[in-house]
């Protein structure tokens, strides 16, 4: 093993790494507070004291040889594992990068524990049914840039979800006459990319009662704002539902929920940078502009009771979903 580690670690590379790591380490921010400050210096991320005095005593050796080579042999492997982790773990957000945390089912928010919820998996999305309110507790899916672009015909038919099992569910009878759309919260247009995924996204599990102003107005502006964030960025993760409170109204024979308010929260990872912004909007009639239903995503998390992004690495979350702004979307 000496001779193995002897070889490896020769003078010259020794002093070369020892450059680099001292440089390394007082160019990281000192918290995730100064994650903008990517020079100011660094002290408190070092996981542990013990390991953060070991690896400075041996930044202040002036020469390898002054240390015993067993000591070498023992330390030298920790200071390259230590470099890759403060890599990393590390690195400022706006900096850090795609690689640092996994993005697959990034949108799925959450488990519900104060209502009914199944959550179900389609092709172009995926939905937490309520079975009480017979309309999803939200909806949830990743539009990339080629899907927005899709060619596939709209349909026509609404049908119940094969997924529900025995779970009850609202129809396509249970909105006519009643005065509301059947609003889409995965609009048929993000799901263009496919036959399926249109079929799918005009099960009644996708669907709420909807004023028509607001479906066929300011609704649909703020998807058709996704859909150019997607072809802009490349993608965009999205998750979307209503709001209802006790004093909410019903239709049709099955007595199908009718939503006060809907939300619609936004993540976006471009490279290094992650940004997050939410929207509400009243079921009525709205005409002011999208920015001034614009709110940070933990506003719609307050308001809703559902957690959005939990996969996201917690220093991340918390600081994307505090704040917005609108002028970057």
């Amino acid at each position: 093993m000496d001779a193995v580690f002897h070889q490896n670690f020769t003078p010259a590379a020794d002093t070369l790494f020892r450059r680099v790591f001292r440089t390394f380490l007082t160019r990281i921010p000192r918290n995730t507070s100064d994650m903008f400050s990517p020079y100011q210096p660094y002290t408190n991320y070092i996981p542990t004291p013990v390991f953060s005095s070991r690896i400075r005593h041996w930044l202040k050796t002036p020469n390898r040889h002054q240390m015993s080579h067993s000591k070498m042999t023992k330390i030298s492997p920790l200071i390259g594992i230590f470099f890759l982790l403060f890599i990393f773990a590390a690195s400022p957000l706006h900096g850090q990068t795609v690689g640092a945390f996994p993005t697959d089912m990034l949108e799925i928010p959450a488990a519900i524990q104060d209502r009914s919820e199944t959550v179900i998996r389609h092709k172009g999305f995926t939905l937490s049914y309520n079975s009480d309110w017979l309309i999803p507790n939200w909806v949830a899916y990743e539009l990339t840039a080629e899907e927005a672009e899709g060619t596939e015909p709209r349909s026509t038919t609404f049908t119940i979800d094969p997924g529900l099992a025995s779970f009850q569910s609202a129809t396509a009878a249970d909105y006519t006459n009643s005065g509301f759309d059947r609003g889409h919260m995965a609009p048929a247009a993000d799901m263009s990319w496919s036959a399926e995924a249109m079929r799918e996204s005009f099960y009644t599990t996708n669907i709420c009662p909807q004023n028509p102003a607001l479906n066929r107005g300011a609704w649909k502006s703020l998807e058709e704002k996704v859909r150019r964030i997607a072809q802009e960025y490349g993608r965009v993760f999205v998750v979307c539902g209503p709001i209802v409170d006790d004093d909410h109204k019903t239709i049709g024979q099955n007595h199908v929920t009718v939503p006060n308010y809907f939300f619609k929260v936004l993540l976006l990872v471009d490279g290094c940078d992650v940004a997050a912004i939410g929207f509400i909007y009243p079921n009525m009639k709205c005409n002011y502009p999208t920015s001034f239903y614009a709110k940070s995503v933990d506003c719609v998390e307050d308001i809703t009771g559902i957690d959005f992004f939990p996969k996201l690495p917690d220093h991340i979350e918390n600081r994307i979903e505090a704040t917005f702004d609108f002028s970057e979307w």
